[in-house]
């Protein structure tokens, strides 16, 4: 675990004597590894804190570990109040930041491409209050307006956020300071990073009646600024975005994070793309993800989840590649051996989809045989209904995603698209071509059938402690809450 942040007594004159020296070394370290001098704000836990060349924190070993140990450059880290930090790399007297990449910041450094880290703002509320209770059931701005705010001197992004969105507030001097006020009953709520209030709230007292609410309102990009002058090579960049992404892509970038944050290393999960459920580049990975995400972390834990096409991610946690202990959503978890289910982890509402022009009635599937109906490759349905298609009874034209089975189906290739409603709502609005098609295609009234989705995990102690904690942590999980805000954080 990162040490707490301490109030470091260094002279003044002690600190300009360490920078000059920190400032003055030579490019090329013993051994002829090239150096990166890095500035980091020296007041910010647990990111970065402490002076000099005492700086330490989060991103600090972590951003060091990707240079140093996988790329081969030696690393001066040098803590310094952060606009004069700034400054000191606009001037070229140090060669890179690790902060958000501003249009001022790119004036005078180049940014990687890979995200080193992503800071989440939620609102930090007190236990049963009013702003509790009443937030949690409807995460939205106007919500927020209901309810006094706490905001720390100079926080420019929370200040922009509140004033942009009519939001009442009163500042404080510091996290610990807004925490405390929150607690006492001053102030209604407290819009904050999340490891930074966590931080702040392990170091007060009664900070156990302080709860963090699930929203992200803000999720901002750390990356590695470069500053145009420093003398490293044109590619170190390229270099560095391809080893942060193969770090991720195994997984070690979320266990070395994790231990970094002192949490025990994230679940490793399979999935795969099926909007809005799961999708690597939805909002929470999409709403089943995010479900999981919160169920675990009631017993302190995150997941990982992998996004592979659906027969390879059950392969992969069959044969525990890359780690990975499980899959999900699964309708059962009967599609290979050894594995067992968790209680619901959500629904899935399969239907069919019809032009409005021509409204289909229809109790059994015998009724259903005079029609066209689409499916997509690869999809379960019903057990009846394949059984049908198997028989030669219904009649089915195959597409390759449901996208394209919409699309035959607005242009009258086939008179019914079986899809799941959640899917076709998100289809809907996501795509321009098929929304145009909104008042031409509607959800049939009558479902084919209603499945619970699960999370499959291997059969062994491992995983059956796994299905308990999420379990546990299900009962805790407001599931339609975490769809309504999906869906809102989507269209904003």
């Amino acid at each position: 675990m990162l040490r707490m942040y301490q109030s470091k007594r260094i002279l003044a004159t002690a600190r300009t004597f360490a920078l000059s020296c920190l400032v003055v070394l030579s490019l090329t370290a013993p051994g002829g590894a090239q150096t990166l001098r890095i500035a980091y704000n020296s007041s910010w836990p647990p990111y970065s804190y402490g002076e000099g060349a005492n700086v330490e924190g989060l991103l600090v070993a972590l951003t060091q570990e990707i240079i140093e140990n996988r790329m081969g450059y030696k690393v001066v880290n040098v803590g310094l109040p952060w606009i004069r930090a700034q400054r000191e790399v606009e001037n070229g007297r140090l060669d890179a930041l690790v902060t958000y990449a501003s249009e001022a910041r790119r004036s005078y450094s180049n940014a990687s491409r890979e995200v080193i880290y992503t800071l989440d703002t939620k609102a930090f509320v007190r236990t049963g209050s009013e702003a509790e209770i009443v937030i949690r059931s409807a995460p939205v701005i106007e919500t927020h307006r209901q309810f006094k705010h706490c905001m720390i001197l100079g926080d420019g992004w929370t200040k922009n956020f509140l004033e942009k969105n009519g939001i009442p507030y009163e500042t404080g001097i510091d996290t610990a300071g807004c925490l405390r006020q929150v607690k006492a009953g001053r102030q209604d709520v407290f819009l904050h990073v999340v490891d930074t209030a966590k931080t702040a709230l392990s170091e007060i007292e009664g900070g156990s009646e302080i709860v963090m609410l699930p929203k992200v309102y803000s999720s901002v990009p750390i990356s590695l600024l470069v500053s145009k002058t420093a003398s490293v090579s044109v590619q170190f960049l390229t270099k560095f975005d391809r080893i942060l992404a193969a770090m991720k892509a195994e997984g070690s970038y979320h266990s070395i994070v994790a231990r970094l944050r002192g949490l025990p290393e994230p679940i490793q999960l399979a999935t795969l793309e099926w909007p809005p459920y799961t999708g690597e580049t939805l909002s929470h990975g999409g709403a089943i993800t995010e479900i999981l995400r919160q169920g675990y972390a009631a017993s302190g834990r995150d997941i990982l989840p992998y996004f592979l096409p659906w027969k390879r991610a059950i392969a992969y946690a069959k044969s525990d590649q890359n780690s990975i202990v499980g899959y999900y959503p699964g309708y059962h978890c009967n599609h290979d051996s050894g594995f067992i289910a968790s209680q619901p982890i959500g629904k899935s509402a399969l239907g069919f989809a019809e032009r409005s022009d021509n409204d289909i009635q229809w109790e059994t599937l015998d009724d259903l045989e005079q029609y066209r109906i689409g499916t997509v490759i690869g999809y379960a349905n019903t057990k009846d209904f394949d059984q049908g298609v198997t028989e030669g009874r219904l009649k089915v034209f195959t597409a390759h995603d449901d996208k394209t089975n919409l699309q035959n189906l607005a242009a009258g290739y086939v008179d019914l698209a079986a899809i799941d409603s959640q899917v076709m709502l998100h289809m809907m609005k996501r795509h321009p071509t098929l929304g145009s098609q909104g008042p031409l295609l509607r959800l049939d009234n009558k479902l084919l059938a209603s499945h619970n989705l699960f999370l499959c995990v291997k059969d062994n102690d491992k995983g059956r402690k796994l299905v308990e904690a999420i379990n546990r942590g299900l009962t805790s999980v407001d599931k339609n809450a975490v769809w309504q805000d999906f869906y809102l954080t989507e269209s904003e």
